[in-house]
This record gives C-alpha cells, structure tokens and sequence, in this order.
C-alpha cells in the first residue's frame, strides 16, 4: 500500500523530509493544505516507511470530540493499561505515566483543525517540558489541518529552541491524481473509469 502511494514524487519528498526531522530532531509540525492536497494520503504514507523504533500514537480528529475525549483517546496507546485523569493537561498525565523509561515516540493528529482549540496548546507544553529533561525522551508531533488553523495555531506558540515548523503538503498534479485514483479503485477492486464522481471527489479531498 505504502509502496504504491509513493510513486507520487511530492508525497515522496515530503515523506522523506519528515521521516529526517522526526529521526534528527524533536519536530514540533504542523502538515498544512487545501482540501484535496493529499494530507491524509501522506499520513498513511509516513505511518508505513517509519522505522520500527518509532511508536505511533494516532488519532483522527472530530468536530464531536471535546479535550477530555482526545487526552483519553491518546494516553491510552501510551502504555498499557494507563492511569489518568482525562481532565488533567496532556503533559501532567503523559510524564507521569511514561515514569522515566525512554520512549521513542511520533504523535500523529489528523484534522486536528477539528478538534478543541485548547489541543496545540497543550501538546506545546508537553514538547517544552520534554526539553527540560536530563533525558529527553525522541518525541515528535506532527498536526495535520487546514492552512489558515495552522498558520494561526504556529504563531502562538513560543518559548523552544527548535520553534513549530509549519509544512505545506502542495495539490497532487493531473498526473499524480491519475496514479492516486488507479491504485485507490484497485483498493477498491473498482476499475478506475468505473469510479462514480462522487467517490472521485471523496478520494480527491481525503
């Protein structure tokens, strides 16, 4: 799967771009982009090269979802059987229940544009207390939304040596689009001339 999404030459530099600040650096990042740019398409794509060191915590973000819903839905892939308040901030229950041990860790928020304003916020805030550590742990955070919410989000955040990056997943071009539908409707086992216009248009704006 991971194969085929990376023919696509701008997935495939973007990919490779993050896969070295997540390995080099503690990357706070904010993946921006119109609808139909292929964000969600690059997420997947990044989930299937890293390597396996790296522990994902993921999560796909809903209008529905209040704060306490979204601590609680990612605490618990970081350990197992986790402890917490799901009104504390991220940072206070994260720390805790990481307890020490060394994690190598990639935090990764789709349509986090849809979710609490209060989110960015509190991941910050866990980046900056990581830095504080005699052993900080390889934590990377990458948020996916749309242009405006991250440029708007990115400007608040202050106070680290290495400052939010912001990286804009460009429109697929005519012919990646063509790539992306072939290998979509082969998913689907649907030749891709007999894709229904509506399901294009889905497949397009994912």
């Amino acid at each position: 799967m991971t194969n085929k999404l990376l023919k696509l030459p701008s997935q495939r530099q973007l990919v490779d771009r993050l896969l070295h600040l997540i390995e080099f650096n503690h990357p706070f990042i904010f993946l921006c982009g119109k609808p139909g740019s292929g964000r969600g398409t690059l997420c997947e794509s990044l989930l299937g090269t890293l390597p396996d060191a790296v522990r994902v915590v993921s999560l796909i973000g809903s209008n529905a979802m209040k704060m306490a819903d979204v601590r609680q839905l990612l605490l618990q892939q970081v350990v197992a059987r986790p402890l917490f308040n799901p009104q504390d901030a991220l940072a206070d229950s994260f720390f805790r229940m990481l307890d020490g041990k060394p994690a190598n860790l990639l935090l990764l928020i789709e349509r986090a544009d849809e979710l609490p304003a209060e989110l960015a916020g509190e991941l910050w805030a866990l980046s900056r207390h990581n830095d504080t550590l005699a052993q900080p742990h390889k934590l990377a955070i990458v948020l996916s939304g749309d242009d405006a919410w991250c440029r708007n989000q990115k400007v608040a955040l202050k106070g680290r040596a290495m400052p939010a990056l912001e990286l804009e997943v460009a429109p697929l071009s005519s012919p990646e689009q063509r790539i992306f539908l072939y290998e979509k409707a082969k998913e689907l086992k649907i030749p891709a001339a007999l894709l229904p216009k509506p399901k294009v248009e889905e497949i397009l704006n994912g």
